[in-house]
């Protein structure tokens, strides 16, 4: 077609449908900005498949503020459970169009030398993703919940794949992070905003319609969320935030020169780890020193022995003392505000450990044998049946797996993480910090939360870790002293490298 006629014809269709969408949403009679979210869901569709690169920039601020829109449509009038899902399915959605762009380009070029690693990132996203849509689908059955977390949990695992197959050197990993870093600063100052002010009136509009289960937080003058769902959402992505940017000081001068400087990423990290604090939820900020242990305790084998034997140890004392722990909370309550003279609301809410008695409780329980049964007491059950929520994802898993399940995880995981430390130790020794940092980010936001002290359903997070596991994942295979792409002949050479070490 000629290019001066293809051009207007293309903008004129372009302002119709515009025209259309804006018509539907006014005279629809349902909320006007659900019916946006409607039309922007083939939209964002679209636009994953047609630029999968710029795709995955718009998928971190949709993952940083999708909550934020979901609130936003107690403007309107008619709100419906529908147009929430319009909202929270807008990420998953852009997602799936460019993982699906990419893979088809994969499919295309199979054998090709040159999609080496990507051919290697998909397998790796779908099996994980299948891994997990079975333990999703175990824990919950074939329910709305299980397709929520589907969705808004597990889909992200596809940052695998989609990842490596857009950012092809360290420089455009470098970019991203510091993409992320700029939209995660009003994120940051948005929470010091609610502990300072609180909640504007359209966000207490929102948590009092019904629409959410955090009410009861924000009425108990806890409502710190940020532009997020929850405080355990903000304390999480908040300490997330912090640990990569931890990571940035620990490179090379010129390389963190290219992604942030020193004095800079120390004022990141204060306004990050303040905005956790502010949150008042205490769980999450484990994530930051967790991370930065877990670094130095994986730089060897002994290491990782003495970690998991630790762990162990550590989970059965929580099993056999949990009663009497929690028994004594509410003493060592009272003598931590004596000793450290609480008297403010914030205060007490920042230093409040008598929460630990429900996780204690729920650990105690499992010295009980009847607890333990071959496919769990709420197989299948979602997570809130019998109108009570598991804390612990150790307990729940117990509760809602049983042990023969757990039997056959245990096996898998076992040879599983002795051979991811071995990854670990090849990014570790080879001077890969970044990659060893975000490894041990991916660790802690899946530890803390199975302990019970920190959430990994709730945006952003389950975004966080799919993006720390796949910058480990990518910047193992790129060359440290390279900005440019990774290679062929390089991809062979560190293939033939990382076969040796294993082998030896």
């Amino acid at each position: 077609m000629n290019k001066k006629i293809a051009t207007p014809l293309i903008v004129g269709l372009g302002l119709i449908m515009v025209l259309f969408v804006v018509i539907q949403m006014l005279t629809s009679g349902r909320n006007a900005l659900g019916e946006f979210y409607k039309y922007l869901l083939p939209m964002a569709f679209f636009l994953g498949f047609a630029a999968p690169k710029l795709s995955l920039y718009v998928l971190a601020i949709l993952a940083i503020y999708v909550d934020l829109g979901k609130k936003l449509l107690v403007v309107g009038e008619n709100l419906f459970f529908t147009d929430l899902f319009f909202v929270l399915g807008t990420p998953s959605v852009l997602l799936l169009g460019a993982c699906l762009s990419r893979s088809l380009r994969l499919f295309f070029n199979w054998n090709s030398p040159e999609v080496m690693l990507e051919r290697k990132s998909f397998l790796l996203s779908i099996g994980v993703m299948f891994a997990l849509s079975i333990l999703v689908l175990a824990r919950a059955g074939l329910s709305v919940e299980s397709g929520k977390d589907l969705a808004v949990s597990v889909a992200y695992f596809g940052l695998l794949f989609l990842v490596p197959s857009v950012l092809r050197s360290r420089s455009e990993v470098f970019s991203y992070l510091r993409f992320l870093f700029i939209i995660m600063v009003p994120a940051a100052g948005y929470a010091i905003y609610h502990f300072l002010h609180g909640m504007n009136d359209f966000e207490l509009t929102y948590y009092a319609s019904g629409f959410s289960r955090n009410d009861i937080y924000v009425f108990n003058g806890e409502g710190v969320f940020g532009p997020f769902a929850s405080q355990g959402a903000l304390s999480s992505a908040m300490m997330a935030a912090a640990v990569l940017t931890v990571s940035a000081m620990v490179l090379s001068k010129s390389e963190r020169r290219k992604l942030v400087g020193t004095p800079l990423a120390l004022i990141l990290i204060l306004l990050f780890v303040t905005a956790a604090v502010m949150s008042l939820k205490r769980g999450p900020l484990l994530i930051l020193p967790m991370s930065l242990a877990l670094y130095f305790i994986l730089r060897n084998r002994a290491g990782y022995v003495v970690m998991v034997f630790g762990g162990v140890a550590s989970l059965a004392g929580l099993v056999f003392y949990g009663d009497w722990v929690a028994q004594q909370l509410p003493e060592w309550q009272r003598w931590l505000n004596s000793a450290l003279s609480l008297t403010g609301d914030a205060e007490k809410n920042l230093f409040r450990i008598r929460t630990l008695n429900v996780r204690m409780v729920e650990f105690s329980s499992l010295a009980d044998s009847r607890n333990w049964v071959p496919f769990g007491l709420l197989f299948g059950q979602g997570n809130e049946a019998y109108g009570y929520t598991l804390h612990a994802g150790v307990v729940s898993l117990v509760y809602r797996l049983g042990y023969i399940p757990l039997l056959v995880l245990a096996a898998v995981a076992v040879p599983l993480s002795w051979y991811l430390h071995g990854m670990y130790l090849e990014v570790y020794r080879d001077g890969k910090r970044l990659a060893a940092y975000c490894f041990c980010l991916g660790l802690a936001l899946i530890i803390v939360p199975m302990l019970g002290f920190g959430v990994w359903r709730t945006f952003p997070v389950p975004y966080f870790l799919g993006l720390s596991f796949s910058i480990f994942w990518l910047l193992r295979y790129l060359p440290l002293n390279s900005p440019e792409a990774l290679s062929v002949s390089e991809q062979e050479a560190n293939e033939a490298i990382l076969s040796k070490s294993y082998a030896q």
